[in-house]
């Protein structure tokens, strides 16, 4: 099931901003829906075809700053989100362009983790 959603990709962090013209529509083909659980991030795995995903991190259980990261396979990190302990998620736009298997952690709680495998995209259609 394809959805095809426009975000506005507001990017706000120390010392980056963007003004309200040059932030842009970005298309996102696909979204992937993660929740933390009380013994880690769930789904534990996901499969998925290359391509740009909108990464939503939904939180109901810990009220503390939390820090996502994900990481390829050489643990290269690919995108990082914070969470602070007054927001219930937490989204990133992220593009998988090669192959491969991809961890999705929090910071500090080694077993809270979840991968996503990337696969081309001939072979998930």
């Amino acid at each position: 099931m394809k959805r095809n959603i426009l975000l506005f990709t507001l990017m706000l962090s120390a010392g980056f901003s963007q003004s309200p013209q040059q932030v842009k529509l970005q298309p996102i083909t696909e979204s992937i829906h993660f929740r933390l659980a009380p013994d880690g991030i769930r789904p534990a795995q996901v499969t998925i075809a290359t391509g740009k995903y909108l990464i939503q991190i939904d939180n109901g259980l810990v009220s503390a700053d939390l820090q996502f990261v994900l990481d390829d396979e050489a643990n290269k990190r690919v995108a990082q989100a914070n969470l602070n302990r007054n927001s219930s998620r937490t989204r990133r736009q992220v593009e998988f362009t090669t192959p491969g298997r991809h961890k999705l952690s929090v910071v500090g709680q080694p077993d809270w983790r979840s991968e996503i495998i990337v696969l081309p995209a001939a072979v998930i259609k």
